[in-house]
């Protein structure tokens, strides 16, 4: 979460600093002649200290795109255990209240028990798992098969947004094998929340077998990644109060959980090289800008990602039936698309 706590101290402190030096002087007749003939000189810092401390603390919240990552400061202070995490009592004054994903017209909202798999606050991390003092867990053999099947699928980047008692921090976390923090949040005298989760890693990188990669193969072992619990931690005094109840997610897609990025025709996908530190892997995804889709390509972790076919009409552009789809060379690609005249392909460049 973007914080100003530097900010906000030293204009605390000279607040305070400021106040005190009038208080003490006027209160001991001991006015320095300066400051005496000049009383309007600490006034008008004692408002400016106040105008920037409240323009800080209530100014509209930052989008998510401007989030900045955590600080190694609260993260020694605020990460913990997925056991540990899992000890915090479930409580009523902090809820996740939608997960976001997606942009223009194709933006989903998703709200839980309606479109999130929401775990029972009963359900306890420790004893699905056994808390034998190991840090990792396995979230395949701690849930039942309903739950697997009722997990929610999302991207690799999203937003979680929420409320919160006013005055606390709220701390949120991802649990996978281990317990991942994303976004700590310190808004003081507000109710709401926002932070972006990352789940898994980028591209297609949670879907191939880690040891052909290393290797300089492309092995494809699964269309689906990792699972993942996101929890949101009410703290008070740096300590944990109470958490929200358990999202049940898994990683699925590249920028939306549809994405197509296997060709129907061969079932792997569509690499520009053979060598996976080169190649550029093209993709089917959502119109940012329509209710269509466009083709995409970026690095197989999700780097360097470009809009191949950005249109400013709703038109299909994508892999078809796979046949026709195919690399010309490392910087063209042929897409089908409804923009030709026949309705057939087309090959544009990747500048990536």
């Amino acid at each position: 979460m973007r914080t100003e706590r530097g900010i906000r101290r030293s204009l605390l402190a000279a607040l305070a600093l400021t106040v005190t030096s009038i208080v003490v002087n006027y209160s001991t007749s001991e006015v320095p002649a300066f400051l005496a003939g000049n009383l309007w000189i600490a006034w008008t810092l004692t408002g400016l200290c106040v105008s920037g401390y409240l323009l800080l603390e209530f100014r509209p919240d930052a989008p998510p795109g401007d989030l900045e990552q955590v600080s190694a400061r609260a993260r020694r202070r605020y990460l913990r255990t997925a056991l540990e995490l899992d000890s915090i009592p479930v409580g009523p004054t902090v809820e996740v209240t939608t997960v976001e994903y997606g942009e223009g017209p194709q933006r989903r909202v998703l709200v839980p028990d309606r479109d999130l798999c929401v775990l029972p606050p009963q359900w306890s991390l420790a004893e699905a798992v056994g808390a034998g003092g190991t840090r990792a867990v396995d979230l395949r053999t701690a849930l039942s098969e309903a739950d697997l099947a009722r997990a929610t699928p999302l991207p690799h980047r999203f937003v979680v947004r929420g409320t919160s008692r006013a005055a606390t921090v709220v701390v949120l976390h991802i649990i996978t094998d281990l317990a991942y923090l994303q976004a700590v949040a310190k808004r003081p005298l507000r109710r709401r929340f926002a932070g972006i989760g990352l789940l898994d890693r980028g591209g297609i990188l949670p879907y191939l077998d880690t040891a052909a990669l290393h290797e300089g193969r492309v092995e494809v072992v699964g269309t689906v990644g990792t699972l993942g619990l996101v929890v949101a931690v009410e703290c008070a005094g740096g300590r944990p109060v109470s958490r929200s109840r358990y999202l049940l997610v898994v990683r699925a897609g590249i920028r939306y959980p549809e994405d197509v990025w296997l060709s129907p025709a061969t079932g792997r996908p569509l690499l520009s090289d053979p060598e996976p530190r080169r190649a550029r892997v093209a993709f089917e995804s959502p119109q940012p800008n329509g209710l269509a889709t466009d083709v995409f390509a970026c690095a197989v972790d999700g780097r360097r990602m470009v809009n191949l076919t950005r249109k400013d009409l709703d038109s299909y552009d994508g892999f078809g039936d796979g046949e026709s789809a195919q690399w010309v060379d490392q910087r063209h690609l042929r897409v089908v698309s409804q923009l030709t005249p026949d309705r057939h392909t087309r090959i544009v460049q990747d500048p990536g």
